[in-house]
């Protein structure tokens, strides 16, 4: 067996060391303590039930991973999986709301439970009924439950048997009795290109602006679908053209937000504006494996959270995404690249920034070996990804990535292992997976423009390693 390539495993994004990650779950901060869940298989078996990963921070930027928060012994509804949702600080601790799934039942159930500090959720309820039948519906899952109004209020993403996705409603005084709404957004056109069911609704508060962010389910996609934003204020059911994509790489999906308060510091809904003055969100995502299943089965770990993004709502209504400004802490010593031409020697970990950037004029190069190497090339259309000889092993997705659309004159990005974030001038963002085989020391590069990049000098530690019994709270 060929041993894992140490270099593809990233360092200062979340995930333990071992083991299958994927959606991000209800982040949040609680005493000041911030902290992030996602969907956890310590195992790598794919019909290893789900539980809810656990990490913290105290700064929001360097990570802890702890032992699984949530497990399927919570509730009888979730014996199979401890499935994607959102958490909200209540009754002096964090209540969580999310998705038991089982074998035998065709709905993943909303419930819900409590944790004194975060660190271990005790046993479930029931947070709403599941759809009747006469509804027609045929999917349903992720709750997402946010104060607006004066109240609480809860959707979930589901599709219907003719094809058409909606986000259910429901809102609530207590928080224990839920009134049933009008669906939040209704997509009930069969077969469009929004899919046939949306996954991990969330809903983006900002200034008295509201996007809709959901995951789209698409039969005629191969894999995940794209995640996308749309619009809260308006008649009728989405189009596509309604729809603005949260991120325009291949590899990123189920977005999951923490609300900002107005001076940019955690609202977590709890203000006495109830999420009207809430300033946008952070923003956290899946970053998707792009190999073959058979190389990430034997390197025995998959899947990542993306970094934190602070999401905004502009004017025109459209969302801009930018990276958390606080990541510049983890940055080491500035390496010297300076103006066009040259290069500078860079390890798997490192942050860069491109910047008077001619249009169709110029590329960055990350030169990992004599055979391999990442192009970002800007053209009339936007951003080229070339990843056509990123990697010598053909068991990587090594196809073309064009941003198209996108103002790629300045470009900000970040490399850690296999994955690469990058964010434009126009508030776009890009998520891309590359596998070279050849380890570091790597070369960075550009042929215009002036470029600046520096070491990240920082690790996620992972505590999972060691045995844990953590203290079990409960309500």
């Amino acid at each position: 067996m060929t041993p894992p390539l140490e270099h593809l495993r990233p360092v200062f994004h979340v995930r333990p060391r071992t083991g299958w990650v994927n959606d991000p779950n209800g982040p949040v901060v609680a005493d000041g303590v911030h902290h992030v869940y996602f969907q956890s298989r310590p195992k790598l078996l794919l019909d290893t039930p789900v539980e809810w990963g656990h990490a913290t921070s105290p700064d929001g930027v360097e990570w802890t991973v702890h032992a699984s928060a949530m497990e399927p012994s919570v509730h009888p509804l979730a014996a199979d999986g401890v499935w994607s949702g959102s958490t909200l600080v209540a009754d002096d601790g964090i209540r969580a709301y999310f998705s038991g799934y089982r074998d035998d039942s065709p709905y993943q159930s909303a419930l819900t439970a409590w944790s004194a500090d975060g660190s271990r959720f005790g046993d479930a309820v029931r947070l709403v009924d599941d759809p009747a039948p006469d509804e027609h519906i045929v999917s349903f899952r992720d709750p997402f439950v946010w104060r607006e109004g004066g109240r609480l209020h809860l959707t979930m993403g589901a599709g219907r048997d003719d094809g058409s996705p909606l986000a259910l409603h429901w809102a609530s005084d207590d928080g224990c009795t839920w009134e049933r709404l009008p669906p939040l957004v209704d997509g009930r056109i069969p077969h469009t290109p929004l899919g046939f069911m949306w996954e991990c609704p969330q809903v983006l508060l900002d200034r008295g602006r509201r996007l809709l962010l959901v995951s789209i389910m698409d039969a005629d996609l191969p894999g995940f679908g794209p995640t996308v934003a749309l619009p809260l204020d308006v008649s009728g059911p989405p189009t596509i053209a309604d729809a603005q994509r949260v991120d325009h790489g291949p590899d990123y999906y189920a977005a999951s937000l923490r609300p900002l308060g107005e001076d940019g510091d955690t609202d977590d809904g709890v203000g006495a504006d109830d999420g009207v003055g809430a300033a946008g969100a952070l923003l956290w995502g899946w970053v998707l494996e792009a190999r073959a299943p058979a190389w990430w089965e034997a390197d025995g770990w998959a899947g990542m959270l993306s970094l934190p993004r602070v999401a905004r709502i502009d004017e025109a209504g459209r969302l801009r995404v930018t990276p958390l400004p606080e990541l510049a802490r983890l940055r080491g010593a500035p390496l010297g690249i300076g103006a066009e031409g040259g290069g500078v020697e860079v390890g798997s970990a490192f942050e860069f920034e491109w910047t008077g950037v001619p249009a169709g004029g110029g590329e960055v190069r990350v030169e990992f070996g004599a055979a391999e190497h990442l192009i970002l090339r800007p053209s009339d259309r936007g951003l080229e990804i070339d990843r056509s000889a990123s990697s010598l092993d053909e068991r990587a997705d090594r196809s073309p990535v064009v941003v198209e659309g996108v103002d790629a004159s300045r470009v900000h990005g970040f490399v850690d292992g296999s994955v690469v974030e990058l964010f434009f001038g126009d508030g776009s963002a890009a998520t891309v997976r590359v596998y070279p085989t050849t380890a570091p020391p790597w070369r960075l590069m550009t042929t215009a423009g002036s470029l600046r990049a520096w070491p990240i000098n920082a690790s996620v530690v992972d505590l999972t390693v060691e045995p844990q019994t953590p203290p079990l709270h409960s309500r």
